[in-house]
């Protein structure tokens, strides 16, 4: 499984209706936004946007959006290729427990959309 990434020089960076509900699912506190906000307001964006090579994003959505409230143009975003559409969901699901918001039960949530996707590989493995 080879997964590659490169940065954007030119690219729209979009919304995935399905990745931005399994960002969303557990929403960053109003504050903990604001700070976001505050942050790449006085100290500029540290991190990049990852995105997929049509643009859409993978990780990076409440960046994304502080930056549109800003009215600021987000760094070069990062772009990530995986071998197939299943591997690209498990890491946006991935990237997102590592958010340090969650509490074990939304951890465990998250965890189990894996499950589908997990049994999907693995269908696939077998018929190779």
């Amino acid at each position: 499984m080879e997964i590659s990434t490169s940065l954007a020089t030119t690219i729209e960076i979009k919304i995935n209706p399905e990745y931005e509900q399994i960002s969303s699912r557990f929403p960053l506190t109003e504050e903990h936004f604001k700070s976001l906000v505050s942050s790449i307001h006085d100290n500029g964006q540290w991190n990049a946007i990852t995105v997929n090579a049509e643009g859409e994003i993978l990780d990076g959505h409440n960046r994304f959006r502080a930056c549109q409230i800003l009215n600021i143009e987000p760094i070069p975003p990062v772009i990530k290729t995986f071998p197939n559409l299943l591997q690209e969901k498990l890491f946006v699901i991935d990237v997102n427990l590592l958010r340090r918001q969650l509490n074990q039960v939304q951890r465990v949530l998250l965890n189990l959309e894996k499950k589908p996707i997990l049994q999907e590989l693995a269908k696939e493995n077998m018929s190779l």
